[in-house]
């Protein structure tokens, strides 16, 4: 999750390589003097890129219920408001 490599093409719902950014809080509070070489904004649009490629629902492996509610709860991490509510609508 440091570094924007997810593949666009992988749109499996799984979201357990962002536990840092929900239910965990080390993403958002990404500190570059103490864990490393890249900024907090570099971090945070990973993981932003990431949770974009792993898709809105509508994949091949579409919603399991619990993973909707997961994805929103990142997006809430995140401060977007707009997918959050996308996600719970």
């Amino acid at each position: 999750w440091k570094v924007d490599r997810d593949s666009p093409t992988d749109t499996h719902r799984h979201l357990s390589h962002l536990i840092g950014l929900y239910p965990g809080y080390a993403i958002t509070s990404y500190d570059p003097s103490i864990q490393g070489k890249f900024t907090n904004r570099q971090v945070i649009d990973a993981a932003t890129v990431s949770l974009i490629h792993r898709g809105n629902g509508t994949g091949p492996d579409a919603d399991s219920g619990w993973e909707k509610a997961w994805r929103a709860a990142a997006w809430a991490q995140l401060g977007n408001a707009t997918e959050f509510y996308h996600e719970l609508s």
